[in-house]
């Protein structure tokens, strides 16, 4: 689990800056830069809590996706990047989820 949160993690500050950079050039709304940073904080957290197996970070990183999708609705150019990282959230609070229950298939 830890590489897939560190992957994850990643992934997320890439889109972030990416999704930052598109939004500065093409002088996108505040909402996609202020996604772009929720986005770049929830990939920090992904990042640094890598090696904890509790629920700490994921409902973190949860959080800050579901804020940040909700921000990206309404702007068509960034939307898909809101799906894709609450989507991701949502997988990985799964995966976490799965694993810290004692009688799950993947915990043994």
């Amino acid at each position: 689990m830890k590489n897939t949160k560190f992957f994850a993690g990643i992934v997320m500050v890439l889109m972030s800056l990416y999704m930052l950079f598109q939004a500065v050039t093409a002088h996108l709304a505040t909402n996609a830069m202020i996604a772009g940073i929720i986005f770049l904080v929830a990939g920090i957290a992904y990042v640094a809590n890598k090696d904890m197996d509790n629920l700490t970070g994921d409902i973190a990183g949860l959080v800050l996706n579901l804020i940040g999708w909700f921000m990206t609705m309404s702007i068509p150019t960034v939307s898909l990047f809101g799906v894709f990282a609450l989507i991701m959230a949502v997988v990985l609070f799964g995966l976490t989820l799965m694993l810290n229950s004692g009688n799950s298939a993947l915990a043994k």
